[in-house]
């Protein structure tokens, strides 16, 4: 990625990955930097695995936009009144400009309030799906349009109505129901290209096994879910060789036993060697990590008023997260950009790790470069979180004045916490 940047006085240029693996389901919101020289320019190198969506921030202004391995883009962005506009050239031009033009053009925003059913919501969306299809279309036809791109957003257009239904109007009372799961795989459960490349795509196949196995009830053994998929072949070809694989990524940190038996179900399944290679490369990665942050002491008698009273005298900023929250770990960008912008050793930024496990949360804390006071909670302080709080989902973020009390038991989030921290920051001093 190189280009340059107009208008502005910033001197740093953010990148970050806004998707989800389509096979191990994680989110990577590691933060890359391009340092912008005098004149504007840049280059950076990206580690992007597959076609993804990313963010490209200047100051508190971003843009979306997709990001494929080895297709150099030259990329361009004028910041003149704030506007932030993004555009590419030449070769790979598409990655960016696509889905700025089409946001515009042909905009999906669907309400699920407005619709009073699952299948009246998906209709809309499906219709809104369709025109963004025809703007492809045409757009396709005017550019030099590079095939791959086109074939993964065909196949993420396909299954894009269906999962924002499950997510949007399937709730708990509903995951069961057996006219909707049949609903929401309409369009088939064996496309070996969505199987690897696409991540909503394998969100519907998770939902429709959990379902036949038993009615979504949490929590559910992956280890008995395995076994029942491999008694009863409910999918197959690729769609069931990933469906293993992010099983057994899941299970990387299962004891040596329970591993080694879902190793042989994974084994017998699965026969796509860059599958099986992966899989190994993550339980011996999870065992090494575990080794070396093991050594990484946790203070288990803390309690936590203890934690707060420490930072009596400052205001202090609460994040509830946990390396499990793909929300929670988006969020640690905005927060960034919200501890550079207030820029004051009175105000603390608390990151608790809520319903984490040690090794899992210190490897997170790490890869997000996550600056400021870090502890990891026990079950008896999450217990006493939830209580003084009121949380009952995170991210979860509260405010604590220099007195010690509690202003805001449910913050805003980064974004919009500004100006009650700049409120509490002035007037308290």
């Amino acid at each position: 990625m190189r280009g340059s940047v107009h208008h502005t006085n910033d001197t740093v240029l953010v990148f970050y990955q806004n998707d989800f693996d389509a096979i191990t389901r994680e989110m990577y919101l590691q933060r890359h930097e391009a340092i912008l020289n005098p004149n504007g320019s840049f280059h950076i190198d990206l580690p992007v695995q597959g076609i993804s969506e990313w963010v490209v921030q200047l100051g508190d202004a971003f843009e979306i936009i997709h990001l494929a391995p080895s297709k150099d883009v030259v990329m361009y962005i004028d910041d003149s009144n704030h506007r932030f506009h993004v555009v590419a050239t030449g070769h790979n031009s598409e990655y960016i400009n696509f889905e700025v033009c089409a946001n515009k053009a042909t905009p999906i925003n669907i309400q699920a309030e407005n619709y009073p059913t699952p299948s009246a919501y998906l209709q809309a969306y499906k219709d809104a799906v369709g025109k963004r299809r025809v703007f492809l279309d045409r757009y396709r036809d005017t550019t030099n349009f590079d095939p791959e791109y086109y074939t993964w957003l065909s196949s993420y257009y396909t299954y894009l109505p269906y999962e924002r239904t499950l997510v949007t109007q399937v709730g708990d009372s509903l995951r069961g129901d057996p006219a909707l799961n049949e609903l929401l795989i309409s369009e088939g459960l064996e496309d070996d290209y969505a199987a690897h490349n696409v991540r909503i795509y394998n969100d519907l196949v998770r939902q429709y096994i959990y379902y036949k196995f038993n009615g979504v009830k949490f929590p559910l053994s992956l280890v008995d879910v395995m076994d029942y998929l491999d008694k009863n072949p409910l999918i197959g070809g690729k769609t069931k060789e990933v469906f293993y694989a992010t099983c057994m990524y899941v299970m990387r940190e299962s004891n040596e036993s329970v591993y080694e038996k879902s190793l042989a179900v994974f084994k017998k399944n699965v026969q796509d060697q860059e599958l099986i290679r992966r899989i190994e490369q993550y339980r011996t990665e999870y065992l090494a990590s575990k080794n070396k942050l093991e050594q990484v002491k946790i203070d288990q008698n803390l309690s936590l008023s203890t934690i707060l009273n420490k930072y009596k005298g400052k205001i202090i900023y609460i994040d509830f997260w946990a390396s499990w929250c793909g929300p929670c770990k988006m969020e640690m960008p905005n927060a960034a950009a919200l501890k550079k912008r207030l820029n004051s050793p009175d105000v603390v930024f608390l990151y608790l790790g809520y319903q984490d496990s040690q090794v899992n949360w210190l490897k997170a804390k790490d890869v997000l470069q996550i600056e400021g006071e870090h502890y990891l909670l026990t079950g008896d302080m999450v217990k006493e979180a939830n209580t003084v709080f009121g949380i009952v989902g995170i991210p979860h973020y509260a405010i604590i004045d220099r007195d010690g009390r509690i202003v805001d038991k449910q913050a805003k989030r980064p974004n919009d916490a500004y100006h009650e921290l700049l409120s509490l920051l002035t007037n308290s001093k």
